[in-house]
């Protein structure tokens, strides 16, 4: 028995017509998986650049509020007393022949905690 050579192409057709389906329709799947993974991280780079806004936003303030400290603090230098020792009450009596030691505390800028006699 020989069999129809048409019967075989209209098996072999139908046969790959139904993995042609088969094939489009894991593709059309795939397709649809694809898109909605893509929608997501569209979704989350949507978010990470408005939170990377946001951070860049507080950034410039904190930059902002470490100026205005740095200026405060420079101003702030300016108002405090200069601590340093004024010349010495011995170089002092020398030059303007100041020779009690009295007023040898007195040349002293630093410590006035001295007993005084």
């Amino acid at each position: 028995m020989v069999s129809n050579p048409m019967n075989v192409n209209e098996d072999a057709k139908s046969k790959l017509e139904g993995e042609l389906k088969a094939l489009e329709e894991q593709k059309a799947t795939s397709e649809k998986k694809f898109k909605h993974k893509m929608a997501k991280v569209d979704n989350q780079l949507k978010t990470l650049n408005h939170e990377l806004q946001i951070l860049s936003i507080k950034l410039k303030e904190k930059d902002s509020e470490v100026k205005l400290n740095d200026l405060k603090i420079k101003e702030l230098k300016k108002q405090v007393p200069n601590t340093k020792l004024k010349p010495l009450a011995i170089m002092v009596s020398e030059t303007a022949s100041v020779g009690s030691r009295k007023d040898a505390r007195h040349n002293m800028s630093v410590d006035s905690k001295i007993d005084k006699e």
